[in-house]
């Protein structure tokens, strides 16, 4: 008779993100753009979130809060496990979206810089086109390449 055969027993599977529950928000205001902050970071800390138009969350009954944490009196600053709720208004989260928080950067520059940008199969090949890739002897001497998915950059102060 045949030993008997042994069934794998795995253990539950746990989610992947365990810190989740943590930082999930309970009532957020839809006109309200959150963010949470790590209280000791040096650089985008609290004082970088401040001068960019974020402020701090002070509990108020139902508001918004984290689903899970320690029991909150009104007027307390909403935080949990370090870092600190911030919050500033959609248009102002969408104006630093598009134009970056100098006014200067951010998605409207990065459409400007992809504008600039050539397809690099293209551009190597009206490269080629315009330099003589063979000495008067027939040697090479000269040659371009480009990595797949690299591109080239227009130059200029266009």
């Amino acid at each position: 008779m045949p030993a008997a055969k042994k069934i794998r027993k795995d253990p539950v599977t746990r989610p992947i993100n365990a810190g989740s529950p943590y930082f999930e928000l309970t009532s957020p205001q839809p006109d309200r753009k959150y963010v949470w902050v790590y209280k000791a970071a040096p650089e985008h800390g609290v004082e970088y979130y401040e001068a960019i138009g974020y402020t701090p969350v002070q509990y108020r009954r139902g508001g918004v809060k984290a689903r899970v944490g320690k029991m909150l009196k009104p007027g307390n600053f909403v935080e949990s496990r370090g870092h600190i709720l911030m919050e500033c208004t959609a248009e102002r989260a969408e104006e630093i979206y598009q134009f970056g928080e100098d006014g200067n950067s951010g998605q409207a520059a990065a459409d400007v810089i992809e504008r600039k940008m050539y397809n690099s199969k293209k551009a190597i090949a009206e490269l080629s086109a315009r330099v003589p890739m063979r000495s008067s002897h027939g040697s090479d001497y000269f040659s371009l390449e480009a990595e797949k998915g690299s591109v080239a950059l227009a130059a200029g102060d266009d």
